[in-house]
């Protein structure tokens, strides 16, 4: 945990009770050693900015009943200003050579929602912080200073009464921005040297002329409804269920574009260039993609139930999931998914060390279409470097281009005749399987109860567990004995191969967890 994540966090380190907060001058020996930050490291995004190495808390007197600070104050070092509720004013030309931190409180140690505001309506004139400038739960803070100046990064959290921020706004570091009532517009021409973070605010708009140098974050339910043409961002860009319907036609990108679960999202800019990974997934609105679209890493689409086809010579560089896309009928011609990006939406498995896995091993699909069940089938020029998952869709044959391409069945790499033929499917090969998942899948695409009675299988004793019914079955032409059962987190059933010698189900599950006396198998929890 970063020092400051202890100031501004209500969280609780383990090992330490909760007492009342010491004054500033005693808080770094109140801190434990592990929770101090000695590396200069930013990482904004989540929040945490921490100390320069040499670097001290203020020993300037501030405690809980400070009212006001002198003008021209200079502090040598970080000051915090927490934990004073009853501070009202700060003097002009106050100068900190590292953080500042206004607001907040050291949650751990106990702070009431009282202590951790503080009613301080305005920040001092000619105020200078070398580093980074934070400011939470302000709230009857209105307006920042014309003429501040601060060295690396600015955060505002849970400033209320914030009303705007200055005009021609330049931050050296990064700027986030999480919560608050009255902001609803960011400064034009904004530039922001590092990363842009909004979460939860009520901004409506970016601001026109806006310069980012890192990443774009927006995300918490913002409210951001539109994007001038003008915009600039140097790495991602991430826009979480934001409001938008349109991206501007002259939009450049250079990273990764995240999009996931703008529902409002109708089209995307015509022949648009992603170098990452292109996240769309829940767009229900999104209806096609532009022709010329062309994605550096994988594209998802998982979710977009409104997406009825996808543009003809599309170009993967990645892996491209198709989840649940109920509404999509074909896949364009010439679609080529080379499966050879390394990022994405979970961790990839090199395409190579894919088409080598062993049946009944898991692996990511190179073309996800599970649960596509309008689609019928594939293109006969795809090319797809990697497995196909058809899990739920209604393809009953793989075109010649990919005929020799491992088939996934929900994520398990099983036989083709499991897919597309199950009904050729001897019960005696299935009950033979000596691999759980592709037997599981054999039963589930074949039907359990189907195989059991054409296997002549016999229940010889049944009871409950935390997935539900279980059963021991005897099949007598195999000599074989299996516990049924269910699993009680992704309610999958199994079919458990046990010991000839099990005659109850409580005996075979002790089994399958290693115990031989079944008294001694007592599971606290089962999941």
């Amino acid at each position: 945990m970063g020092l400051l994540d202890s100031l501004f966090h209500r969280r609780k380190d383990k090992g330490h009770a909760a007492r009342p907060a010491p004054a500033l001058q005693n808080w770094q020996s109140a801190v434990p050693p592990k929770t101090r930050r000695t590396s200069p490291v930013m990482n904004e995004p989540s929040g945490q900015i921490p100390l320069a190495a040499d670097s001290v808390p203020s020993r300037y007197p501030v405690d809980a009943n400070t009212r006001d600070l002198p003008a021209n104050l200079t502090v040598d070092g970080p000051m915090f200003l927490v934990e004073c509720p009853r501070l009202r004013s700060i003097g002009d030309g106050l100068s900190v050579n590292g953080v500042l931190a206004i607001g907040g409180a050291v949650a751990r140690f106990g702070a009431s929602y009282e202590q951790r505001r503080i009613a301080l309506t305005k920040l001092p004139e000619r105020l200078r912080v070398s580093q980074s400038l934070l400011l939470r739960s302000c709230f009857r803070l209105k307006r920042l200073p014309l003429d501040f100046e601060i060295g690396r990064s600015l955060q505002i959290i849970d400033c209320d009464a914030l009303e705007e921020l200055p005009r021609n706004l330049r931050v050296k570091g990064s700027l986030t921005i999480i919560g608050g009532k009255s902001l609803t517009a960011l400064p034009d021409n904004l530039v922001v040297e590092g990363d842009l973070h909004l979460s939860g605010s009520r901004v409506t708009a970016l601001p026109r002329g806006l310069r980012v140098g890192g990443a774009l974050i927006i995300e918490g339910r913002c409210q951001i409804q539109s994007i001038p043409p003008d915009i600039s961002v140097g790495s991602n860009v991430t826009l979480r269920r934001v409001r938008i319907e349109a991206l501007p036609e002259s939009w450049r990108f250079t990273g990764d574009l995240t999009l996931r679960g703008a529902r409002k999202l109708r089209a995307l800019p015509q022949r648009i260039h992603v170098p990452g990974n292109l996240d769309l997934a829940d767009c229900t609105a999104l209806e096609t993609l532009p022709a010329g679209l062309t994605v550096g890493g994988n594209l998802i689409l998982r979710g977009c139930t409104a997406l009825r086809a996808l543009p003809d010579g599309l170009r993967i560089a990645g892996r491209l999931n198709l989840r649940g896309c109920v509404a999509l009928t074909s896949l364009g011609k010439a679609l080529n998914i080379q499966n050879s990006a390394t990022n994405g939406e979970s961790s990839a498995t090199p395409a190579s060390s894919q088409t080598q896995s062993r049946r009944g091993s898991r692996a990511v699909a190179a073309l996800d279409i599970r649960d596509c069940s309008a689609l019928e089938e594939l293109p006969d020029d795809l090319r797809v470097a990697g497995p196909i998952d058809v899990a739920g869709s209604a393809v009953r044959d793989l075109p010649k281009t990919v005929a020799i391409s491992r088939l996934l069945w929900r994520g398990v790499l099983v036989p083709p005749e499991v897919v597309f033929h199950p009904e050729r499917l001897d019960p005696l090969r299935i009950l033979s399987e000596e691999n759980a998942e592709i037997r599981r899948v054999m039963l589930e695409r074949a039907g359990l109860e189907a195989i059991l009675a054409r296997a002549g299988a016999k229940t010889v004793d049944s009871d409950t567990d935390a997935g539900g019914e279980r059963r021991l079955i005897h099949i007598k032409r195999l000599k074989h004995v299996y516990l049924l059962c269910r699993c009680p987190s992704t309610a999958r059933e199994y079919l458990l191969r046990v010991p000839p010698a099990m005659q109850t189900c409580r005996q075979a599950a002790a089994w399958t967890a290693g115990f031989d006396d079944p008294d001694k198998y007592r599971p606290i929890l089962e999941t």
